[in-house]
C-alpha cells in the first residue's frame, strides 16, 4: 500500500528514534515513544506504531523485539556491527598516526553513531586522545586524488617532502618535481605507500 508523505516522516523518525536510543539493554515504551514523536509534531496511537513498528521490522529488516510486560515496549536488538566491532573500528583510527586529532575526532563520532546513545557513551569513554596524531590534514585529499588516478589511468605529479629531526617537512636538496602512473595504494605498518611507474625521465 503506498504510503503518505506524514505516515514516511512518522516511521523514519521512529526509526531514528528506536536506533538512537534503544538497544539490547534498553528498551524504549509505547507511551514514551508516542510523547516524543508528538513533541516533534508527529501524532499517533498505540495501533499506529504497532503498525510501523512492522514496517520497520518485517519491510526494512530492522531486529526489533516487542516486551508486553512490565510496560509495552520496543528495542533494537542487533546491528550491522556489534559492539565489539566499533570497538576495534575506534582502536584502528587511535591507534593511526597519519589521522589528524580532528579527523581522528570526526570519524570516531560517526562510528559511534552507529549504535545507540547509551553504548556510544561507552565507546566514547574509553578513547585516549593523549596518542600522537599528525598534523597533515592534506593526508585523506591525496590519498583520493591518488584513487582517482588509479582508476582514471592517469598519471601524477609530485614533490618529495621529508622530515626533519627539528620535525619540519622540507624539500629534498633537488627540490624535482616527479611524474609517476600509480598503481596501487598500499597500507602498512602505519604508512601508506605508493606503487608506481616513475615517468619522471621521460618528455
Amino acid at each position: 500500500m503506498p504510503k503518505s508523505s506524514y505516515q514516511k516522516r512518522r516511521i523514519i523518525a521512529l526509526q531514528r528514534l528506536l536506533l538512537e536510543q534503544t538497544d539490547e539493554n534498553h528498551y524504549l515504551a509505547m507511551d514514551d515513544i508516542l510523547r516524543i514523536l508528538e513533541a516533534d509534531g508527529l501524532k499517533a496511537d498505540k495501533r499506529t506504531i504497532q503498525e510501523d513498528i512492522y514496517v520497520l521490522r518485517d519491510e526494512i529488516g530492522m531486529d526489533i523485539i516487542e516486551l508486553v510486560r512490565p510496560r509495552l515496549s520496543y528495542a533494537v536488538v542487533s546491528r550491522d556491527f556489534e559492539l565489539q566491532e566499533l570497538r576495534l573500528l575506534i582502536d584502528c583510527v587511535q591507534a593511526s598516526k597519519f589521522l589528524t586529532r580532528k579527523k581522528a575526532d570526526e570519524m570516531i563520532a560517526k562510528i559511534s553513531g552507529l549504535c545507540s546513545k547509551d553504548e556510544a557513551r561507552q565507546l566514547l569513554g574509553l578513547v585516549n586522545k593523549s596518542q600522537v596524531k599528525s598534523a597533515n590534514e592534506a593526508v585523506f585529499l591525496n590519498i583520493d586524488t591518488i584513487q582517482s588516478a588509479i582508476n582514471d589511468k592517469k598519471a601524477i605529479s609530485f614533490f618529495y617532502r621529508e622530515y626533519h629531526p627539528t620535525k619540519e617537512l622540507k624539500a629534498r636538496p633537488d627540490d624535482k618535481m616527479y611524474h609517476a602512473y600509480p598503481y596501487a595504494i598500499e597500507y602498512k605498518e602505519d604508512r601508506y605507500y605508493l606503487i608506481a611507474h616513475d615517468i619522471s625521465a621521460f618528455p
